[in-house]
């Protein structure tokens, strides 16, 4: 699953950058944002998996705190 999400992300950026139309920064952001939607999930459940029974929840939280400070001040 993740060679996949890297190809769509990796795809998305080199159409930008090596064809620089309205078609391709359409194509591009179409991967782009699914790699994104489908890597969060993805990468939760792989460290879901790999915590105790008992820290499963201490590690979703603080992935999703620190996730969301990553969007804060990418924002800025």
């Amino acid at each position: 699953m993740i060679p996949l999400i890297f190809s769509l992300v990796a795809s998305g950026f080199a159409s930008v950058g090596l064809l620089g139309t309205i078609l391709a920064l359409t194509f591009a952001f179409l991967c782009v944002s699914t790699g994104d939607a489908v890597a969060k999930p993805t990468y939760c459940a792989a460290l879901s998996i790999h915590a105790s029974s008992d820290r499963q929840g201490v590690v979703i939280g603080t992935r999703q705190a620190l996730g969301a400070m990553t969007d804060v001040v990418s924002r800025c």
